[in-house]
């Protein structure tokens, strides 16, 4: 069935994520001991038991995001591109490595990441038939009811709250604006 194989697809971006992440790290030169403590921190955590439970596309982007850095790594800036494209779609997960490949100069991954992304999303509106103002009015309706109560907000807050020591409102304040900065995000790309 459609649900057996997608999560078979999630085992084997959990795989590849793995992998690339050691690929990416040559210098911590794990030996085998550390290398199975890393697959079983993997394989156990809470966040990658849910991801392969309810089927998200969390490893998907994980495993996209360790393709894009290994690829400009490599020296292949169109295909890490392509590699980001795929990430983009949760821009809360991808926006690091967008940020680390501006600061970085790393104009070509960018320019195909963005454009890709672009062609993606234009060609999921001509085939569901959806126009753009009527999927920036979803947007904002799912905002407009998600927002308050987001984990992400709630969770940034608290967490903004307890290492930089201010005070909750701010705290709050901050993870809102983070919220409405991820909306703008989606809307522009």
């Amino acid at each position: 069935t459609a649900r057996a194989l997608w999560k078979a697809c999630n085992v084997a971006f959990l795989v590849a994520s793995v992998l690339l992440t050691f690929r990416l790290l040559p210098a911590a030169r794990l030996d085998t001991a550390d290398r199975a403590l890393v697959w079983c921190f993997a394989l156990a955590l809470s966040p990658t038991l849910t991801v392969l439970a309810v089927g998200q596309t969390s490893l998907l982007v994980l495993c996209a995001l360790l393709s894009a850095a290994v690829l400009v790594d490599d020296g292949r800036p169109a295909l890490a591109g392509l590699a980001l494209a795929v990430a983009v779609t949760k821009p809360q997960l991808a926006s690091a490595l967008v940020l680390f490949l501006a600061l970085r100069g790393a104009v070509r991954p960018l320019a195909v990441g963005a454009a890709v992304a672009l062609a993606l999303a234009a060609l999921g509106l001509l085939v569901t038939g959806t126009s753009m103002r009527s999927y920036v009015a979803a947007l904002g309706d799912y905002t407009a009811i998600n927002g308050p109560t987001s984990h992400i907000a709630v969770g940034i807050a608290s967490t903004l709250a307890h290492v930089l020591r201010l005070s909750t409102p701010v705290a709050t304040a901050i993870g809102i604006a983070r919220i409405i900065s991820q909306k703008i995000w989606r809307i522009t790309v």
